[in-house]
């Protein structure tokens, strides 16, 4: 019984050491973030003017749109521009993200949540980039 009990703890120890983890990596992504929008690399864009350079025009990409990134060199979060993505190879976490709509994303850093306007964006987790 007591090999039982033993064996519980440990596991209810390593599960909320990986729940803490979690939570630290995910104020981590948000902090970093909200710096992110702070860069130039937040506000670009796959677009281009048209000729009479009155609207913009998705660019066309001859490459693997999953291998297009912008890396940000201040705060380490990978861009995907036509994909419409910002993703962190540290943590892992990754979101929806429009560039040319950059001035209404917000972050909260207390409570780890993003926002675009009024509505919560929501953070996925993917595996980490080994590096």
């Amino acid at each position: 019984m007591k090999l039982l009990i033993t064996i519980a703890l440990v596991f209810v120890t390593a599960l909320s050491t990986t729940a803490q983890s979690q939570t630290h990596e995910l104020h981590d992504f948000v902090k970093r973030f909200d710096y992110f929008l702070k860069t130039n690399t937040a506000k670009l864009s796959w677009s281009a003017k048209d000729s009479a350079n009155t609207m913009p025009v998705p660019m066309p990409n001859a490459m693997d749109a999953s291998r297009t990134r912008i890396p940000d060199p201040t705060t380490g979060l990978w861009h995907y521009p036509n994909l419409h993505k910002v993703y962190d190879p540290k943590t892992g976490f990754y979101m929806d993200y429009e560039g040319y709509k950059y001035y209404s994303y917000k972050a909260d850093t207390i409570t780890g949540s993003i926002y675009k306007g009024k509505e919560p964006v929501q953070i996925k987790r993917t595996e980490k980039v080994k590096q």
